[in-house]
């Protein structure tokens, strides 16, 4: 006798899309002054400007949607990390690699200190548990990244604020932006079968809001 199972209908998702809108009046100070390069012995090593966009320094989450497995990867170019803020998931190897001619000395708060990358090479370190651990390099003070862990699927704004979750299942999700040490917007969504698309007006960013990383 053949016995049939009843399959269940496969859940319906479709992509968001969405913006981040800064409010007119903005306090959001870069977290150094622009240069050129650094002067070393015996090496120039040259610098990006500073960010001027505070989105790009934030995090877009989906909380109740679980991220997949990746391999991040921080990069060390040009005296700046990029991406400046790297969403990864708890249990994830992220790899510190050092694209500069320049050696950099890493520091990242409550993981490891005085960690040596020399260039070309990397360093690869697991974070067990959520949260946002600052990055840093003793050898130039105003190299300051961030590796926020965190179980939900995340997303890093482009320069226009832009961002975008692919395959986001029906129904209601609740939807946070991360910026510097807290959250600065929390609202709930209703996705359906077709591609949403939001723009979400963020609240005056306050030095207040800057102070944590």
């Amino acid at each position: 006798m053949l016995v049939l199972s009843a399959l269940a209908p496969p859940a319906e998702a479709a992509p968001l899309l969405g913006m981040l809108k800064l409010p007119a009046k903005i306090v959001h100070k870069p977290r150094y002054k622009a240069k050129g390069f650094w002067k070393f012995p015996n090496n120039v090593l040259n610098t990006l400007p500073p960010l001027a966009d505070a989105r790009r320094s934030m995090v877009v989450v989906l909380v109740g949607t679980h991220a997949k497995g990746i391999a991040p990867v921080l990069r060390m170019v040009d005296a700046r990390f990029d991406p400046p803020v790297l969403p990864v998931k708890p249990g994830d190897a992220v790899s510190f690699v050092n694209m500069d001619r320049q050696l950099h000395l890493l520091d990242v708060t409550s993981a490891f200190n005085g960690k040596r990358v020399g260039p070309g090479d990397k360093v690869v370190h697991t974070f067990p548990k959520k949260g946002s651990y600052t990055v840093k390099c003793s050898e130039l003070p105003h190299m300051i990244g961030t590796v926020f862990v965190t179980p939900n699927v995340a997303a890093v704004p482009n320069g226009k604020g832009e961002f975008r979750f692919d395959n986001v299942d029906a129904g209601s999700h609740t939807l946070r932006v991360w910026y510097r040490g807290r959250y600065l917007h929390t609202q709930s969504i209703t996705m359906g079968k077709r591609k949403t698309s939001l723009e979400i007006q963020l609240p005056p960013i306050t030095p207040a809001a800057e102070s944590k990383e």
